[in-house]
């Protein structure tokens, strides 16, 4: 008999911190269909991960500057 493991947001959002680094709340959008990341973000670090929280200037399609959260996992190297 075949098992199936349940796939999950916080399990696919943790994927991509361990592949890429880092993620912001467009890519998991895109690629995850989250709107709430900063609450897979807060699951992960109760979970005992390791991960910075950075802000990072970027222009909007009116021209305007803002800042947004890009999360990246901290590994023990």
């Amino acid at each position: 008999m075949e098992t199936k493991t349940k796939r999950t947001v916080t399990g696919d959002i943790l994927n991509h911190l361990k592949r890429y680094g880092s993620i912001n709340q467009l890519k998991a959008l895109e690629r995850y269909g989250t709107w709430r990341l900063a609450d897979v973000i807060f699951r992960l670090r109760e979970q005992g991960y390791k991960i910075r929280t950075e802000d990072k200037l970027v222009k909007t399609r009116y021209g305007k500057k803002v800042n947004v959260a890009v999360y990246r996992l901290i590994t023990n190297r």
